[in-house]
């Protein structure tokens, strides 16, 4: 049976620094009511996605599906009915998930571009290289990760708050667990202010 890890840092209201903005064009369809909608997937997990739409977001416990720009076509279910933004749960079985995951990782390593492509993803135990302000850096193992943040499997323990790069992203330590570090990604503009050069 696998092990399921920790989950990447929870989202608090209040930060020093804010999300990195994220914006992958989509659309949903809705398949009862025979609807396609334009949309932009704003957080991404191995589980489901928060969407933001330019119109009112179809209503929760619909069954759709979610075509997500390089990531692929997820089969979900839709939540938090009202407003302009939804979330849509995945159904999706643990081949889609590792898969998923890996996409999330190179993601997070060199964004997108027409050079990212599936043939270099990396299915199994997906690593990223973590830098460390003092100049140190390692290749971990991803644990989990969303486009809020990641888990890496390592030993290393840099202090609560430190800034750090993962892959092509800026993060801030906000986690020591057992199993290894949580990070949670931050804007690259204010991250750049506080770095050292080392990054």
């Amino acid at each position: 049976m696998m092990r399921t890890p920790s989950k990447p840092p929870a989202s608090v209201e209040k930060r020093e620094y804010v999300r990195v903005p994220t914006a992958i064009p989509s659309t949903l369809s809705v398949l009862a009511d025979q609807i396609a909608l334009a949309c932009v997937v704003t957080d991404l997990s191995a589980s489901g996605a928060g969407v933001q739409f330019d119109e009112p977001a179809p209503p929760a416990e619909r069954i759709c599906r979610l075509e997500i720009s390089w990531f692929g076509v997820f089969e979900g279910i839709t939540t938090r009915d009202g407003g302009t933004s939804a979330g849509v749960r995945f159904l999706i079985g643990e081949a889609e998930r590792l898969h998923l995951l890996a996409k999330l990782a190179k993601f997070v390593e060199v964004g997108l571009s027409p050079a990212t492509d599936d043939d270099f993803l990396e299915i199994a135990n997906p690593k990223l290289l973590l830098k460390l302000s003092s100049g140190q850096h390692h290749f971990c193992e991803v644990l989990n990760i969303s486009l809020r943040g990641v888990l890496l499997k390592t030993d290393m323990r840099p202090p609560m708050g430190e800034l750090v790069k993962v892959g092509s992203m800026y993060g801030r330590v906000e986690a020591h667990q057992a199993e290894g570090l949580g990070i949670t990604f931050v804007s690259a503009a204010l991250a750049s202010e506080r770095l050292a050069l080392a990054l």
